[in-house]
């Protein structure tokens, strides 16, 4: 069951469909909770919703599973890379906001 419920979490992944692929590899996790690529799966859904620090938990998790794994150390990197990177502020719709800077006024 894990197995099936896995290759859907990456199908919605690769549909960069990342509320339901996390919501798979949480599933995933709860049936089979030493299985690397729940962890894995979990961390690039996280990810994808750009929840960095969740994503290097999970990353790191699946690490002490599969120490050797290319893959995950990879997805690790990029992950901690991101955390790094400054927040950008946005509006209420996800637009950027613009700071203006304005002269003072001349007497």
């Amino acid at each position: 069951m894990a197995t099936i419920i896995n290759l859907l979490q990456l199908a919605y992944t690769n549909l960069e469909q990342y509320e339901l692929a996390l919501k798979d590899a949480e599933k995933c996790i709860e049936l089979a909770p030493d299985w690397v690529k729940g962890y894995f799966r979990k961390g690039k859904a996280l990810f994808g919703l750009q929840q960095y620090v969740e994503a290097v938990d999970s990353l790191q998790h699946a690490l002490t599973i599969e120490r050797s794994n290319r893959e995950i150390q990879e997805a690790l990197k990029m992950a901690q890379a991101k955390m790094k990177e400054p927040k950008q502020q946005s509006s209420m719709f996800g637009i950027p906001k613009l700071v203006v800077h304005s002269a003072s006024p001349t007497s």
